[in-house]
């Protein structure tokens, strides 16, 4: 149990010769030092640090998925997106009759300028012109493209994927063909359909219908910490989509830059503070040991839901079984060549 959970603050509290836990204004000023601001910048701090520190909070349990398949599931988001307090998980695609010519025109406009943005990006901006409803707004041609935008950044990471796929899924069917080559045997590289019908998905329970009841702990050897408190159990989130959007390519090939991205967006507080707080750089370097990092990775991913991109097969040469990655990628994942022949 960490110092700082309910039960051993009664047991200190009975013991004279240990200190009491500082107040919330105390470890905020310590961070705020630590930090060397003053003046507005520290005014802006303090609003990200915000929320004095309570009796102490219990240890809320990892979430339990459920695991289904994207045919089983359809179009309805794995998490949801935050619309009136409430989690909304309903969503629409364009139908066949909506994917006109225009619409294929500007998509082709966005892969032209694809070299000019990150990934997230352009799933977003395809996203925007394919989209007739996410939750209760309609993505209408009179909404605003910076609005669509918005909205999308600020949505859960594997909601967003979600809707890419299901997108493909409708209009270029259950099938994407993939070039495998074994690389256990000498068999030369062949064709494989990959099986969206079967793509595993893991998705919260229709009863998690708050952004609150998706935060959940991660419990960490040493923690990170507030001033010169230290706190074991950290609450999390999923990582937003704005995360994608925001990596690079070389952000892709540096597996600490990535790590440190999805940190910063999902650990939103403590338990030992009683109320939510952005996670900043000077909390995150105050971590010790690799056990603590590759955790916090586990548990960040346990609780991001969404679908599987990988699929398995056997080699027609060896009859061993292989794994790979589906690669999403407009070229590889919308176009004619993306599906087998028939």
């Amino acid at each position: 149990m960490p110092e700082n959970t309910p039960g051993q603050a009664a047991r200190k509290k009975a013991k004279a010769t240990k200190a009491q836990p500082k107040s919330g204004a105390e470890l905020i000023q310590e961070e705020l030092e630590k930090q060397g601001l003053t003046g507005q910048a520290a005014a802006a701090e303090i609003g990200k640090l915000a929320g004095s520190i309570g009796t102490g909070a219990e240890k809320e349990q990892m979430p339990k998925l459920i695991k289904t398949t994207l045919k089983e599931r359809g179009a309805k988001l794995p998490i949801g997106v935050v619309q009136d307090g409430a989690l909304r998980r309903d969503f629409e695609v364009l139908s066949e009759d909506d994917w006109t010519p225009p619409v294929e025109r500007k998509i082709g406009a966005i892969r032209k300028d694809a070299e000019n943005m990150t990934v997230g990006q352009f799933v977003s901006k395809i996203l925007c012109l394919t989209l007739k409803r996410v939750g209760k707004v309609e993505f209408t041609d009179r909404m605003p493209q910076e609005q669509k935008m918005m909205l999308l950044s600020e949505m859960f990471q594997q909601d967003v994927m979600y809707m890419y796929i299901w997108l493909r899924y409708i209009h270029i069917g259950r099938y994407v063909k993939m070039n495998v080559e074994c690389g256990r045997c000498s068999h030369e590289p062949f064709d494989f359909p990959a099986d969206l019908d079967t793509l595993d998905v893991e998705v919260y329970p229709d009863g998690v219908g708050t952004l609150e009841q998706l935060i959940a702990v991660s419990e960490l050897k040493n923690g990170m910490e507030i001033g010169s408190q230290r706190f074991r159990y950290v609450r999390i989130k999923p990582v937003q989509w704005k995360v994608m959007e925001q990596m690079t390519r070389a952000t892709t090939q540096d597996d600490w830059a990535t790590s440190e991205m999805m940190f910063l967006n999902s650990v939103v507080g403590f338990v030992g503070l009683d109320r939510l707080m952005v996670c900043t750089q000077s909390m995150l370097d105050t971590m010790k040991g690799k056990a603590d990092i590759e955790k916090l990775k586990h548990d960040v991913d346990s609780i991001s839901a969404g679908a599987d991109m990988v699929v398995s097969g056997k080699c027609p040469g060896c009859n061993l079984r292989f794994t790979r990655l589906i690669q999403w990628g407009y070229e590889s994942f919308f176009s004619n060549s993306s599906v087998p022949n028939r």
